[in-house]
C-alpha cells in the first residue's frame, strides 16, 4: 500500500496537474486564436458559415493573423508577456465586434453531442500525453530553443546569424514558441506547442468524420480524404516530434490543413460571394503562413494559391473580370505585406531575403560571408542524402542514392505500396467513367515532392506531399467509384481508413508515454560549454567536444569565428558580424588548417576535416583540398616538401594538380618549394594534389613524428610541410 501511495502522490497527481494545466494553456490559446480570426474577418470583411467545420477554418485563420502580428512586432519589441497581454487585448476586441452574433446558450444534450465531447476528451487526453515525453529532436537541443530564447529577450537582431548559423533560418514558428513560453509555462513550450496544433487538428478531422457517420447529411470529399489521413497523423505522431519545437511538425500539419482546405474548395458546389471570398483567403493565407514558417512549404503554398485563383475566376468571375480584380487585389497586398515582412526579417538576420540562398545579398555590413552561406547550403543538402559523409563528396555525383534508398523508413515503403495501388484504382475508375477526377489536385503533392527531393531529401522534411499524395488518390477514387452509393461510400471509405492506418502505423512504438517518478515534463539539461574568446576580445560559450546543444546561454554557439564582433561593446542586441581578416571555407572551421596559410580573401579547407570526427587509420594518397574563391581567378601555392623526400624529387617525379575536371602536372624543385598555379572557379572549388605512382600528406613541423597509413600502401610518400597559398 506505501508503494501505491508513493506512485499516487509522486507521479500520478502530478501527471493529473500537468494534463489539467497543459488543457488550460490550449483553451486559452484556442480562445485567443479564434478571437483574432473575428477581429480579421471584420476588417477584411470575410466570415464563415456556422458549421463545426468552419470554426475551424476561423481558427486556422486567426493563426495567420497571429503569425503576422508577431512578424511586425518583433521588429520592435521583443516577444514576452507583455505582447500576449497586447494580443489578448485585440483578441477581446474581435470578441466584442461579434457580440451580436456570438450565441452564449447551453446547448441540448444529445446521444451525438455527448459522443463528441468523449472523442475530443479522448483526443486531449492521448495529445497531451504525447506532449509530456523526451525531447528527442537534437535540433531542438541545437537551436530552436534558443531561437525562442532570442526572440523573448530583445527585438530581432542584426546578423544573428553570424554568431550561430541557424539562428538565420527566419522560422516565424519561433516566434510563437517565445509568446507562449511565459509566466507559468516558461519552460515548457516544446511540451505545449506542437501537442496543440496537433489537438485542433485532430478534433477537425473527426468532425471531418462525422459527416461520413451521418446518415443525414451528404458525404463531402473533403471528409472522405480527412479520413484517409488519420493513418498519416497517427504515424507522425508516433515518430516522437511533438515534444519539440521543430517546424517540420507543424509544416506537415500545415500541409495537411491546406490540402483539405483546397480539395473542399476545388469540389464545392456554388458559394455565396462572402463564402467564396473567405475560401479563397483562406487558401492564400495558408500558403504565406507555411512559406514563413519553412520555405519547403513554398511550392505547396503557391500551387494551392495559384489553383484556387484560377478555380475561382473560371467559376464565378469569367465574365466579370472588374469583380474579379477587385477580390484579387486586396489578397495582393495581403500576400505582399506578409511575405514582404518576413524577406525583411531575413535580411536583418543574415543580409539575405531567404537564407541559406544567396539570392539578391545586400551589401550591409553584417551580411554573413558568401561562402558560409552557400557552405550551409551545401551541407543542409548533403546531409538530407548522406549523412556523415563530405559534402563535396556526397553532391557531385548520384552515388548517395543507393544508401538513401537502403535508409527509407519503413512507413515510407509502406507508403509507397499504398501509393501504387491507390494510383492503379484512380487510373481504372477514371477509365471508367472517361474522365480524370480533379487531376490539377494532384500537382500539389507532386511538386512538393520534387522540390524536396532536388533540394533537401531528408524523410523527416517532406512533410505531408506524400501522404496527400495517397490519400487524394484514394479518396478521389472511391469519392467517384460510390458516388450514387452513399452506404457504400461510407463503408467503404471506414473499411480503407482503418485498413491503411493498421498497415503503416508504426505499432511497435509505444503509443502512451508512461511518465518517470522524478520527472514529468522532461527537460534538456543546461550544455556544459567553455569560454572561448574572440578577436575583438568577446566572449562566448561553445559547447564541450562531441556536444551541440546551445541554449539558456545567450552568447553560446557551436560554430566558433575568431572574428566575430558586435556593433556595440556594451549591447548584443545591436548586433554581430565578422570582418574580413578570414575567409571561412566551412561552417565548421575556426582557422585554417595546420600547415596551410592563405590571403585573407581565400578560403581554405581539408576536405577529409570538414567532418568533427576523428581521422581515419588510413588517409587517402592524395590530398583534397576545398577552396573558396570570390571570382574566377588563378592563385599560386608553394609547396614546401620535407627533407625526407630527396630521393622521390631526384627521380625528377611530377606532382599532379586536378581542379575543375582539368588535369596539371608540375615539376617538384630539387632547390626549394615547389611552385604551382591553380585556376579557379568562382565559389568552391575541390583541389587535388597527387603523384602518378606515390602518395602525398600534409604533415606540418609539429606532427613530425607522425607516420600515418596511405590506404593504397604506397612506398612512395611525399610529405608537405607547408602549403602557402597568394595571388
Amino acid at each position: 500500500m506505501e508503494n501505491s501511495a508513493f506512485d499516487l502522490n509522486r507521479v500520478i497527481v502530478p501527471y493529473i496537474q500537468y494534463t489539467l494545466t497543459m488543457w488550460a494553456w490550449w483553451i486559452g490559446h484556442f480562445g485567443l486564436i479564434y478571437g483574432l480570426s473575428l477581429l480579421v474577418g471584420r476588417i477584411f470583411r470575410i466570415q464563415s458559415n456556422n458549421t463545426s467545420i468552419s470554426r475551424f477554418q476561423q481558427f486556422w485563420l486567426g493563426i495567420v493573423a497571429l503569425f503576422y502580428i508577431l512578424q511586425v512586432t518583433h521588429l520592435l519589441w521583443r516577444i514576452d508577456g507583455w505582447t500576449l497581454l497586447i494580443i489578448t487585448g485585440a483578441a477581446l476586441i474581435g470578441y466584442a465586434a461579434h457580440i451580436s452574433t456570438l450565441k452564449f446558450h447551453i446547448p441540448q444534450l444529445t446521444t451525438a453531442r455527448l459522443l463528441g465531447s468523449f472523442v475530443i476528451i479522448f483526443i486531449a487526453l492521448w495529445t497531451a500525453n504525447r506532449g509530456a515525453g523526451p525531447v528527442a529532436n537534437s535540433d531542438t537541443a541545437l537551436y530552436h530553443l534558443a531561437s525562442m530564447e532570442w526572440n523573448a529577450a530583445f527585438p530581432i537582431v542584426k546578423g544573428l546569424g553570424n554568431l550561430h548559423d541557424r539562428f538565420a533560418f527566419n522560422s516565424s514558428y519561433f516566434l510563437y514558441a517565445a509568446l507562449t513560453d511565459v509566466g507559468p509555462w516558461q519552460g515548457k513550450s516544446q511540451h505545449f506547442l506542437n501537442s496543440f496544433l496537433l489537438t485542433v487538428l485532430l478534433i477537425q478531422v473527426a468532425s471531418y468524420a462525422a459527416n461520413i457517420l451521418s446518415t443525414r447529411r451528404k458525404i463531402a470529399l473533403e471528409s472522405v480524404y480527412a479520413m484517409l489521413l488519420v493513418g498519416p497523423l497517427i504515424t507522425e505522431t508516433l515518430k516522437g516530434s511533438v515534444p519539440s519545437l521543430s517546424p517540420d511538425f507543424p509544416i506537415f500539419l500545415l500541409g495537411i490543413i491546406l490540402s483539405c482546405q483546397l480539395l473542399g474548395y476545388l469540389t464545392s458546389p456554388q458559394l455565396s460571394a462572402q463564402q467564396e471570398k473567405f475560401q479563397l483567403y483562406l487558401i492564400v493565407a495558408l500558403s504565406c503562413l507555411g512559406i514563413t514558417i519553412k520555405l519547403s512549404f513554398l511550392p505547396l503554398g503557391l500551387v494551392s494559391s495559384l489553383l484556387s485563383i484560377i478555380y475561382s475566376y473560371r467559376r464565378y468571375y469569367r465574365r466579370e473580370v472588374k469583380s474579379f480584380l477587385s477580390l484579387l487585389w486586396p489578397l495582393g497586398v495581403f500576400c505582399t505585406s506578409y511575405l514582404g515582412i518576413w524577406i525583411a526579417r531575413g535580411i536583418i538576420l543574415s543580409g539575405y531575403p531567404v537564407y541559406p540562398m544567396t539570392i539578391g545579398a545586400l551589401p550591409v555590413p553584417w551580411r554573413i560571408p558568401r561562402s558560409l552561406t552557400i557552405s550551409v547550403d551545401m551541407w543542409i543538402r548533403s546531409w538530407a542524402r548522406q549523412p556523415w559523409q563530405p559534402w563535396p563528396d556526397v553532391l557531385q555525383n548520384w552515388q548517395w542514392l543507393y544508401p538513401w534508398l537502403h535508409e527509407m523508413p519503413t512507413d515510407i515503403v509502406k507508403l509507397t505500396y499504398v501509393s501504387v495501388a491507390a494510383a492503379l484504382l484512380y487510373t481504372a475508375v477514371a477509365l471508367w467513367r472517361r474522365r480524370l477526377h480533379l487531376w490539377p489536385f494532384f500537382t500539389l503533392p507532386l511538386a512538393g515532392i520534387s522540390f524536396w527531393f532536388l533540394s533537401a531529401p531528408s524523410f523527416r522534411f517532406a512533410g505531408a506531399s506524400f501522404w496527400i499524395l495517397a490519400a487524394g488518390l484514394l479518396a478521389i477514387s472511391l469519392y467517384y467509384l460510390f458516388e450514387n452509393r452513399p452506404d457504400s461510400l461510407r463503408i467503404n471509405t471506414l473499411l480503407v481508413a482503418i485498413s491503411v492506418c493498421l498497415y503503416i502505423t508504426p505499432w511497435q512504438q509505444p503509443l502512451l508515454i508512461y511518465p518517470p517518478s522524478t520527472q514529468i515534463l522532461p527537460t534538456i539539461p543546461t550544455p556544459a560549454t567553455i569560454t572561448v574568446q574572440t578577436h575583438s576580445g568577446l566572449s562566448l560559450q561553445t559547447p564541450l567536444p562531441g556536444a551541440y546543444a546551445c541554449w539558456r546561454i545567450m552568447l553560446c554557439t557551436p560554430y566558433f569565428r575568431p572574428t566575430l564582433h558586435t556593433f556595440d561593446p556594451l549591447d548584443i542586441s545591436q548586433g554581430f558580424y565578422l570582418d574580413q581578416t578570414f575567409t571561412y571555407a566551412d561552417i565548421n572551421q575556426s582557422s585554417f588548417p595546420a600547415g596551410i596559410t592563405a590571403p585573407p580573401n581565400l578560403g581554405v579547407a581539408i576536405v577529409e576535416q570538414l567532418l568533427p570526427i576523428p581521422p581515419a587509420s588510413d588517409l587517402p594518397p592524395q590530398l583534397r583540398l576545398l577552396v573558396y574563391s570570390e571570382k574566377p581567378a588563378t592563385v599560386h601555392a608553394l609547396l614546401n616538401i620535407a627533407t625526407d623526400a630527396n630521393a622521390l624529387i631526384a627521380d625528377n617525379r611530377q606532382i599532379v594538380l586536378y581542379a575543375n575536371q582539368q588535369t596539371y602536372e608540375f615539376p617538384l624543385s630539387t632547390g626549394g618549394p615547389t611552385k604551382i598555379n591553380i585556376p579557379l572557379h568562382k565559389d568552391f572549388n575541390v583541389v587535388i594534389l597527387a603523384l602518378r605512382n606515390g602518395a602525398i600528406i600534409l604533415a606540418p613541423q609539429n606532427q613530425t613524428g607522425v607516420n600515418p597509413t596511405i590506404s593504397n600502401n604506397s612506398s612512395l610518400i611525399l610529405h608537405l610541410r607547408q602549403i602557402d597559398f597568394f595571388w
